[in-house]
């Protein structure tokens, strides 16, 4: 495990996500910093491999030293540089571990410290793992078309035993395959899900509204349950997913006038252009956020799928509040600020400035535009130019500061505000817009005292830093998008974690037949038949008079067997019976009369439990219970198991746990 982490230190430039580590290991950014603190030597492999020997030893003993192991204890040991509040967020997401042997053996770094500097920043599709895995997660990789497709198969022999959380998914995952397929056209997309030829992803509504096909609508990512909509529907809806990117527009503090092209005019306060140090006046920052429509913005290019943000953290993210102030569109306050700045000069003269965008990006273009609506809205005197360029062009000047106002979006590499305020505050972004010295003082002190603290007292400290950002306006803080994510209703386990990014994790997901919708009126009888991919079959029984309003009940077949408390066993089968009234559930429904279910197992189903002591267990939210409210009826020759019940939940086959005692044969 050691190894693998420091191979990957010395294998990453100030491109990759290794930069994570290096960080709280060592205090810096880059690997070569260990040789050249002055950061000469950052993303120049050939410079690297020509320091002295000794030099470059050394360095390498400095990472081996920071990452330690005890075979006899099994234990390896980071020794951070300084406290790091996002250390086992890092690792979770980027802690994965190879076997050092068949790294070797294909080709890869032995561990020689004379020879690391030979690895560091080498294009990825040079390396010998390139397109080959060996891991130990609970799929494993079948195929890869690069730019296409990703096949994925279950690992039969997954290691974990424990649930991660309460009813979690514990051996080998729930599902055969996983294909991952890349479909850039939208109208493919929707006509995959509708088919059944995906069962989920970020999918566009095109033609017919998928939200007519929804069979159950969840108000967030992680609701449990959720409305009915439609009976016959093939999907379920979860509304409010955030996405893990975020897209800004960053004030350029003092423009580089060196360039092709000219974005700041004469230069001068004389109605045909601006300083370079324009934005340096924090009235002209707040009248920029002032003039923006942000509501229309978002209606316009986001389809209104987008929320304002409100500083450099995103929602879902500890350190954001939904309750902290934003700027907002008035173009009143946008002139008081405008009177403000620069002793009058920008009212009494004007201003002239050029933005710009590369071809293509449409909501970069439209930010420019709704900009210039915005500015050019208060005054005949204010006046904004949009100039497209190509992406080779326009990378240059965004990277080397001469855009007054440049548009970029980041996506978070794990679910923590460092990874958000480091690189709007004292990182990428601070650099590339020339964030003054003041602020960036500021921002150092208070991103090094956020990063040494954890919990309640760190989500206090990123939020006033959040809050900051609102009061010294840092940027033109944009969008962050919220989608609706549309499955297909056969898929179970599904939720949307920011954590994850854009993929569900797989290893909680299971697939089933669609769920049966059934209504159950007051003064009749009713019998509902399912079945279950094991080939066993159910039937519920409401008599009649059980109920005293028209319910919905959905029916959920195959769903995830959950892990089995002290003292219960369990089987193979599980399903799930939610009851609604007018869409809504219905937590606690009320039955006049049990209900009866009726089960014909097979052996698929029982696994290892015995048929003369089975029981229909429920899921009360954190463990189950014997779900009988009456007698048990077995019929272990005709396999056939019927029980009264009281409650509708996630019910499974199970039985009570005994101990059992094996003789011992001792050899003397």
């Amino acid at each position: 495990m050691a190894f693998t982490f420091q191979r990957d230190i010395f294998a990453g430039d100030s491109w990759s996500p290794q930069f994570l580590f290096n960080k709280p290991l060592f205090d810096i950014y880059d690997v070569t910093e260990l040789v050249a603190p002055d950061s000469s030597l950052v993303d120049d492999p050939v410079a690297l491999q020509a320091q002295p020997p000794e030099i470059l030893y050394a360095a390498c003993q400095t990472v081996t030293h920071a990452i330690t192991f005890d075979n006899d204890t099994g234990t390896v040991t980071f020794h951070l540089a300084n406290a790091y509040g996002p250390f086992l967020t890092t690792l979770a997401s980027f802690g994965y571990v190879m076997d050092k042997d068949w790294l070797v053996a294909q080709g890869a770094w032995d561990g020689d410290c004379a020879t690391w500097q030979n690895t560091y920043s080498t294009a990825p599709t040079t390396s010998p793992i390139f397109s080959i895995t060996n891991g130990t997660g609970p799929f494993m990789l079948d195929y890869w078309t690069s730019g296409s497709e990703v096949a994925l198969e279950r690992n039969p022999h997954y290691w974990r035993s424990t649930p991660i959380w309460p009813g979690s998914q514990t051996g080998a995952a729930a599902l055969e395959r996983v294909l991952i397929k890349k479909v850039p056209d939208a109208a493919t997309r929707h006509d995959m899900l509708m088919t059944g030829a995906a069962d989920l992803g970020y999918f566009i509504e095109v033609g017919t509204p998928l939200s007519d096909y929804v069979l159950l609508h969840y108000a967030s990512p992680g609701a449990v349950t959720g409305t009915l909509q439609h009976p016959t529907g093939t999907l379920r809806a979860y509304a409010g997913v955030l996405d893990p990117s975020a897209t800004d527009a960053f004030f350029t503090y003092n423009i580089n006038t060196d360039g092709v092209h000219n974005y700041t005019g004469s230069g001068v306060f004389d109605g045909n252009g601006i300083p370079p140090d324009f934005f340096t006046d924090i009235h002209v920052r707040k009248a920029f956020n002032y003039a923006f429509n942000w509501t229309q913005y978002i209606a316009d290019s986001y389809n209104g799928q987008a929320i304002q943000r409100t500083g450099p953290i995103i929602k879902g993210v500890m350190g954001h509040s939904d309750t902290q102030p934003t700027y907002f569109y008035s173009p009143t306050l946008a002139m008081e600020e405008f009177s403000q700045a620069w002793n009058g000069q920008v009212i009494s003269s004007g201003f002239a400035i050029t933005l710009s965008y590369n071809s293509g990006n449409l909501q970069r273009e439209q930010f420019i535009e709704s900009l210039k609506a915005g500015i050019e809205g208060l005054s005949p005197n204010f006046q904004i130019n949009k100039l497209e360029l190509p992406w080779m062009d326009y990378l240059p000047d965004l990277r080397d500061a001469r855009i007054p106002i440049f548009i970029s979006s980041w996506i978070q590499d794990i679910p923590h505000p460092y990874n958000w305020v480091q690189p709007y505050l004292i990182g990428t972004y601070a650099l590339r817009q020339r964030l003054p010295d003041d602020q960036l003082s500021t921002y150092l002190a208070k991103v090094n005292s956020c990063l040494a603290l954890q919990d309640s007292v760190a989500r206090a400290c990123y939020e006033d830093l959040q809050v900051t950002t609102y009061s010294n306006v840092t940027d033109m803080f944009l969008v962050q998008r919220v989608s609706n994510n549309f499955v297909r209703a056969e898929i179970r386990g599904y939720f949307a974690n920011l954590g994850y990014g854009n993929n569900p994790y797989f290893y909680e997901l299971s697939k089933g037949p669609l769920p049966i919708v059934t209504a159950v009126t007051p003064g009749a009888a009713r019998t509902v038949n399912f079945t279950s991919s094991l080939g066993a079959t159910a039937s519920l029984m409401l008599p009649a008079g059980s109920v005293t309003e028209t319910l919905d009940l959905v029916i959920t077949p195959d769903t995830v067997t959950r892990y089995a408390p002290t003292g219960f066993l369990l089987g193979n089968l599980a399903f799930d019976i939610q009851a609604y009234s007018n869409g809504s559930p219905v937590p606690n429904p009320t039955f006049t009369n049990p209900i009866t279910i009726t089960l014909h197992y097979n052996e698929q189903a029982l696994g290892m439990l015995n048929k003369n002591e089975l029981r229909l267990l429920w899921w009360n939210g954190s463990s189950y219970e014997d779900a009988a409210c009456g007698a048990y009826v077995r019929n272990t020759s005709g396999n056939i198991l019927q029980v009264p019940v009281c409650h509708l939940s996630e019910f499974a086959l199970g039985q009570i746990a005994h101990e059992v005692y094996l003789p011992l044969a001792l050899r003397h």
